[in-house]
Parts: C-alpha cells; sequence; structure tokens
C-alpha cells in the first residue's frame, strides 16, 4: 500500500480553504461597505459597516483554515488513502 502524506494533505487543504475564505472575506468587506445595516456578530456584540468589513477579513479566513483542518482529517485524507487502495489493488 502506498503511503500518504497526511501533513501534506492537511496543509494543502488549509492553504485552499484558507484562499477561499479570504475570497469570502473580501465579498463581505465589499457588501457591508454598500450596505451597512449587515451585521457581523463577534460573541454576543454585533458589529456594522466599516468595523464588520474589517472583522470579516481577519476572521473569516482563520475560520476557513479551521473547517480545511477538519475536513483534511475527515473527509479528503480518506478518499485518498481509499482511492489509492483501488488504484494499487486493480494493477
Amino acid at each position: 500500500m502506498c503511503n500518504i502524506n497526511l501533513k501534506q494533505t492537511i496543509k494543502k487543504c488549509a492553504i485552499y480553504y484558507g484562499y477561499f475564505g479570504l475570497a469570502i472575506g473580501i465579498i463581505m468587506f465589499f457588501i457591508t461597505l454598500v450596505n451597512p445595516t449587515i451585521p457581523f456578530h463577534l460573541g454576543v456584540k454585533e458589529f456594522y459597516g466599516f468595523t464588520a468589513g474589517v472583522l470579516s477579513l481577519l476572521f473569516l479566513p482563520l475560520i476557513m483554515v479551521f473547517v480545511g483542518l477538519f475536513h483534511a482529517l475527515m473527509l479528503w485524507y480518506p478518499i485518498i488513502a481509499l482511492f489509492r487502495y483501488m488504484k494499487n489493488k486493480r494493477k
């Protein structure tokens, strides 16, 4: 059976999900500048306007990196392992 590098899988997933979170954060930044009635919830506080946009730029990539970490462990790593196992079994 092929060796699968878990660190590399986690690293790639975290980077890709981080870029996706940054894209969402940039979109949210411009949306909150155009429409300042959209809130950003941080705990029990609500932020509006420019502050909400800056907070979305900071926190959405971090949140998506953690989502990517858990997806790498629970979803992508087992799929890669299963695919490589089936690919080697055919040979």
